[in-house]
C-alpha cells in the first residue's frame, strides 16, 4: 500500500470548483454574523509535495481581527516540526494520529493577528518524507483575545465511511473541519462548505470545510469501503 501525493497531476476542488493549480481562493466567501460582527474568509493556499522535507508558499492577508489556520498531513514516519508566517511562529492548536500501517498526522497550527499583505508560509517536515499536504486559510472577525472556544480530533483504523467527530460551538461561531483519508476520495457532508478537497489518483486526500457554528457539529467526509483516517476541528470565536 502507497501513500502518494504528487503535485502536479492532482485535482484541487475548492469552494466547488476545480482547479488544476493553486493559490489564493475564495476571499470573502463566507460571513457568519453574530452580534453586529462577522466571520469570513479572507484567503486560501492549497498545497501537496513529494519528497520535500520544508516548504514555503506566498499568502496574502487583510482585513482586520485576522486569523490564520494551517491544516498539515502526513504519512509515514514524516511529521511537521513547526509553521511560520512571515517568521512569527504558528502555535500547534490541534494534533491527531493513528499508528496503524499508514501512520497517517494530522496537526492544526494557528496564529493570531498574522501580518497583513504577502507573506511567505514555511512548513518543516521532519522523518525524510516522500508526500504530504496543507491548507492555509486566513479568517478575518476573528476574536483576537481568544480565537476558538474548543478544538476537537478523531482517528480510525480499517474503519467504514464517514470519517466524523463532534465538537461543541455555539450561535455565532464557525467551525472549520479537516479530514485525511488513506487512499480514498472524500465527498463532503451535509450542511459544510467546502473550502478544499485535494486528491492524488485515489491514494491520498485532504478535505477542509466550515459550516456555522451550534451547540454540536458534526462534520463528516465519506468515502467507499473500510479506510484508515485522522479528523481535526476548531471552533472560531467572533
Amino acid at each position: 500500500m502507497r501513500f502518494v501525493i504528487v503535485f502536479w497531476i492532482m485535482v484541487l476542488n475548492c469552494f466547488g470548483q476545480e482547479f488544476n493549480g493553486l493559490g489564493d481562493l475564495g476571499a470573502g466567501k463566507v460571513a457568519v454574523v453574530a452580534g453586529g460582527g462577522a466571520i469570513t474568509i479572507d484567503a486560501v493556499t492549497n498545497w501537496g509535495y513529494a519528497g520535500n522535507a520544508n516548504q514555503t508558499v506566498s499568502l496574502t492577508t487583510s482585513g482586520s481581527s485576522r486569523y490564520l489556520l494551517v491544516g498539515v498531513a502526513t504519512a509515514g514516519i514524516a511529521s511537521p516540526t513547526g509553521v511560520t508566517y512571515n517568521g512569527a511562529n504558528m502555535s500547534l492548536v490541534a494534533s491527531t494520529n493513528n499508528s496503524d500501517l499508514t501512520t497517517l498526522k494530522l496537526s492544526v497550527y494557528g496564529l493570531v493577528a498574522p501580518s497583513s499583505g504577502t507573506h511567505d508560509i514555511v512548513i518543516s517536515i521532519s522523518g525524510a518524507p516522500s508526500e504530504w499536504v496543507f491548507s492555509a486559510c486566513s479568517w478575518t472577525g476573528v476574536n483576537q483575545s481568544t480565537p476558538y472556544s474548543g478544538t476537537k480530533t478523531n482517528q480510525a483504523i480499517n474503519a467504514a465511511s464517514p470519517t466524523t467527530l463532534t465538537i461543541s460551538s455555539a450561535t455565532g461561531e464557525v467551525v472549520v473541519d479537516y479530514a485525511t483519508v488513506y487512499e480514498a476520495f472524500l465527498t463532503i457532508g451535509g450542511g459544510q462548505t467546502q473550502i478544499c478537497n485535494i486528491t492524488q489518483d485515489g491514494e491520498s486526500s485532504l478535505g477542509v470545510s466550515y459550516q456555522a457554528g451550534a451547540a454540536t457539529i458534526t462534520p463528516t467526509w465519506s468515502y467507499v469501503g473500510n479506510k484508515w483516517w485522522v479528523a481535526a476541528a476548531v471552533s472560531l470565536k467572533p
